[in-house]
């Protein structure tokens, strides 16, 4: 996967639950806003904006681990390399 769309599949993961997250919360202030709010609609509002919140949480969690497995495997493999091996066989020194 290039990085482009790598970028726009994680863009789109964060940001359908965020939109779901204004667009109940705008709800709940209109319901707010009213003579006669529907407790029970605010209700499954909030619960929905919890669970959005709750799944754009694990997004980003996701991601993170992803990119935490990816540096240490980068890690890991430069200190195979054989300029890696190199360098420590000359003792991290600099050599001309």
């Amino acid at each position: 996967m290039a990085m482009g769309e790598l970028v726009a599949s994680i863009a789109h993961e964060v940001n359908q639950p965020l939109t779901g997250v204004v667009t109940n919360a705008n709800f709940c202030l209109r319901q707010l806003a009213s003579a006669t709010p529907n407790l029970e609609k605010l209700r499954e509002a909030i619960t929905e904006i919890v669970n959005d919140g709750t799944r754009a949480s694990a997004v980003i969690s996701r991601i993170r681990a992803l990119l935490s497995v990816s540096r240490k495997w980068d890690r890991s493999w430069r200190e195979q390399s054989s300029a890696g091996v190199a360098v420590r066989g000359c003792g991290g020194r600099n050599v001309h």
